[in-house]
């Protein structure tokens, strides 16, 4: 499953992925974040999904 955020801030990005997605007949047991950036913000990227 697939979703595009792209004007909407990351703090609501990160809190509809934990709270809001789901597919209707899998049970998603991982969540990949991918960043496609020339600056690398993976440490910072994480703790805002972390807090959400």
């Amino acid at each position: 499953m697939t979703t595009w955020h792209e004007s909407e801030p990351m703090e609501e990005v990160f809190w509809f992925s934990k709270n809001i997605a789901f597919h209707p007949t899998v049970k998603l047991g991982r969540t990949v974040l991918v960043h496609i950036s020339s600056r690398n913000k993976h440490d910072e990227l994480l703790k805002a999904y972390a807090d959400a």
